[in-house]
């Protein structure tokens, strides 16, 4: 019955909210969030909604100014599209990527420079966070971080 007690006991204190929050600020979280993110923009060139991304200044039907389409003819590989903006060579912006993490939430940032920049020529609204998929997956990825801690939890 002694153990019964300490288990509920133990049970009572767990804080789902600090035990995200204790996850979301781990080296582990924090880099698979950024990687699915730059995986997204430099591989897909899409936002967060799904859409191509697409510069004002593109020229129809192409993404890109004629110039870039120009340099981009020259590449090969994953970067050398033009259907749509891949922000693959776009590493400064990559570089300055941040989980900010708050008591109920986290946010995925990027320098405000960087964000400028690219807003000369880009919608930004829905450049940065993950996709309905993407949460999906992240969901799937925390689950089971989050039973071991409960069950360290239910341990003491």
């Amino acid at each position: 019955m002694e153990k019964l007690i300490k288990l509920v006991a133990n049970l009572n204190k767990i804080n789902i909210n600090t035990i995200c929050e204790k996850l979301f600020n781990t080296k582990k979280v924090h880099d698979y969030l950024i990687i699915k993110e730059k995986n997204r923009l430099s591989q897909r060139g899409e936002d967060t909604k799904g859409t191509k991304i697409i510069t004002y200044h593109a020229r129809t039907p192409n993404s890109y100014a004629n110039y870039t389409i120009i340099k981009k003819s020259e590449n090969s590989g994953i970067a050398a599209t033009t259907k749509h903006v891949t922000l693959y060579e776009t590493g400064s912006f990559y570089k300055s990527f941040a989980l900010v993490v708050k008591n109920i939430y986290a946010e995925l940032t990027g320098s405000k420079s960087s964000i400028s920049l690219l807003a000369e020529n880009l919608d930004t609204t829905n450049i940065l966070g993950l996709t309905d998929s993407e949460l999906s997956e992240f969901e799937d990825y925390l689950k089971p971080l989050i039973l071991i801690e409960i069950k360290g939890c239910v341990k003491k």
